[in-house]
């Protein structure tokens, strides 16, 4: 067997020695697995698995055929930097690497990284490390005070930048093809005609050379990204195209191999703003994308107040819990969903029906979490919380609409892979 890792996992529904026994057995008939201890009293399972052979989420698998339960972690990442679906790839596979993750999902749309882990055997810092060494940004966690401001930020960087980028190349692009079309040979004497050619094309070079370096220095790097994990995608293609373009006007500026007539200097330049301006034009759909989802995040209450023992008590709304009783005020929105228990008001519904006539709530009404409570307290019993409620629910169809991708589409992606030389 080749070199082996361990692996601890903790295990759940455990009651007695015939259960680590069967859940023991059931790791030892894996093939790849070494030896596999399990600990009753902390139950814990450890395990020396081949890991060219098995990967932890088998681990995990066999333990739940077992009929036992498995405690792991889950954390959604925030990133930047991704353009394709390679990008989608290439971050995942970076993840999965990890010992310890045992699933990674990215959703390219909302930039994010839904990643479930043994947090005994991986940490936020490895993913962290792992997503900055693939070649993107880590952003934070999702949800986690100030990730939204700090994705915004970067992504507004990011578009300035680029944009800096499109017009320094468009005016470069400009200035190389009014020199192609001057006549040089009117204002320049008859001595130096011969030597023409050559003079422009170093002239050209000269004034390119910075242009297109700047310009084109993120597209390259995104091809070098690929490589680096051996995918070959349309950075790949990118990159060549506009950099046989460059080399070629080089070599027919100095004469080596080619000729002055193979001089592309402006269409190289050319080229690569306007594939500057496709990722420009992409990234602002994507930014107003994550924007469309952090104000339907918005409408939700940071905080709640509860009725307990006839006393009112200000809580996070993250720590509602079914069957609690909130108290709207006039002005307020509503937490939770819930049913109305006592007193009447209109609430203005909105943003869930797109009706924007209040509607009349009173005892035995249902309440939908996130509309605005108008003129009346309100008492609801909550119902539905947390990821339950309609507007969680909502936010949660959105981000996995916009993240998933037809059948076509795959097919596509696997298609750009064959094609790239």
């Amino acid at each position: 067997m080749a070199a082996t890792k361990k692996a601890e996992i903790k295990v759940t529904g455990m009651a007695c020695a015939a259960c680590s026994a069967a859940v023991e057995r059931s790791l030892s008939n894996l093939n790849g697995v070494a030896s596999a201890a399990v600990n009753l009293s902390a139950e814990t399972a450890s395990i020396e698995y081949d890991p060219e052979r098995l990967q932890l989420v088998d681990l995990e698998k066999a333990i739940r055929d077992a009929g036992y339960d498995v405690v792991d972690d889950e954390v959604v990442l925030k990133i930047g930097g991704m353009s394709c679906a390679m990008c989608v790839a290439a971050l995942e596979a970076a993840l999965l690497k990890l010992d310890g993750v045992a699933e990674a999902r990215v959703n390219l749309a909302s930039e994010k990284a839904y990643v479930i882990y043994n947090p005994r055997l991986v940490g936020l810092a490895d993913m962290k490390r792992a997503v900055t060494d693939a070649g993107y940004q880590f952003l934070g966690l999702a949800g986690e005070e100030g990730s939204a401001d700090r994705e915004k930020e970067a992504r507004q960087k990011d578009l300035a930048e680029k944009k800096r980028r499109i017009i320094i190349g468009f005016a470069a692009s400009l200035l190389l093809m009014a020199l192609m079309y001057l006549p040089l040979h009117q204002v320049i004497p008859m001595t130096y005609h011969m030597a023409l050619p050559d003079i422009m094309g170093l002239i050209m070079l000269a004034l390119s050379a910075p242009v297109f370096v700047y310009v084109s220095l993120p597209i390259f790097r995104a091809a070098a990204r690929s490589l680096s994990h051996r995918i070959l995608d349309m950075d790949v293609m990118y990159g060549m195209g506009i950099g046989v373009a460059y080399l070629s006007s080089i070599l027919g500026t100095f004469g080596v191999v080619l000729t002055p007539d193979f001089m592309f200097y402006e269409t190289a330049v050319m080229l690569a703003t306007f594939l500057t301006l496709g990722r420009y034009l992409e990234a602002r759909a994507k930014g107003r994308t994550s924007e469309a989802i952090v104000k339907l995040v918005g409408l939700q209450p940071r905080k709640a107040v509860i009725l307990k023992d006839g006393r009112e008590k200000e809580i996070y709304a993250e720590e509602i819990m079914v069957g609690d009783m909130l108290l709207v005020r006039p002005g307020d929105k509503i937490p939770a969903d819930g049913l109305v228990e006592q007193g009447e008001s209109y609430v203005d519904e909105s943003m869930i029906t797109g009706e924007s006539i209040p509607v009349l709530k009173k005892p035995g009404s249902f309440a939908v979490g996130g509309t605005l409570n108008k003129n009346g307290s309100l008492q609801i019993r909550a119902t539905r919380v947390g990821k339950d409620t309609a507007l969680a629910r909502i936010i949660s169809l959105v981000e996995t609409a916009q993240g998933s991708r037809p059948a076509v589409q795959r097919i596509a992606d696997r298609a750009v892979s064959y094609s790239s030389p």
